[in-house]
């Protein structure tokens, strides 16, 4: 017996073991570019010019593709710590 998780009509599904995969492999993907694309941890604390811009150009346009993330390891189940996109900050 698969996860159950709930689609966009409020429906309850379950998941096989191989829609999992594909979700997490999937997510690993989004994972690789929303690590790339993120500000470090210095460059947020220090709001200078250079830095706002950067965050401007590469973070924000991340958006649709951060909750993408965000939801396919909702729905395979994945802690909450796990797809905290801070914690991928360098």
């Amino acid at each position: 017996m698969g996860r159950q998780t709930v689609d966009a009509r409020g429906n309850r599904i379950d998941l096989s073991s191989r829609q999992k995969n594909a979700l997490y492999a999937d997510a690993r993907r989004l994972r690789d570019d929303i690590k790339s694309s993120l500000c470090s941890q210095d460059e947020c604390r220090t709001p200078t010019a250079k830095n706002v811009e950067k965050m401007m150009r590469s973070e924000f346009p991340m958006k649709g593709r951060i909750e993408g993330f965000k939801k396919r390891m909702e729905a395979i189940g994945a802690d909450p710590k796990e797809y905290n996109v801070e914690r991928f900050r360098r």
